[in-house]
């Protein structure tokens, strides 16, 4: 399966990875982990994050800001993300 952003597949169709689908007020990007996904990072477009000068790519993700989730993240010069923990297995 080819396009240009990946992409799951599921019985809504197609998410874009920018966007993903939500089920309900919870967002689900490549959330289907007996689906395989391809991922081409460099095609998929940085999204902002609450932190000024943090950016990230979203290669899976199931929840909203607080998420089980794998992202590239991309940090401006002095640009920082508040101290946290990860609980939902995120890489």
């Amino acid at each position: 399966m080819e396009g240009k952003h990946l992409l799951r597949k599921d019985g809504a169709g197609l998410c874009n990875a920018k966007t993903g689908k939500r089920k309900g007020s919870i967002m689900e990007l490549n959330a289907d982990f007996g689906q395989r996904a391809v991922v081409h990072a460099g095609k998929i477009d940085w999204v902002s994050s609450p932190m000024p000068g943090v950016d990230r790519r979203m290669l899976d993700r199931i929840g909203d800001e607080v998420a089980r989730a794998t992202s590239i993240v991309r940090y401006a010069p002095e640009s920082h993300f508040s101290a946290h923990v990860h609980t939902g297995g995120e890489e």
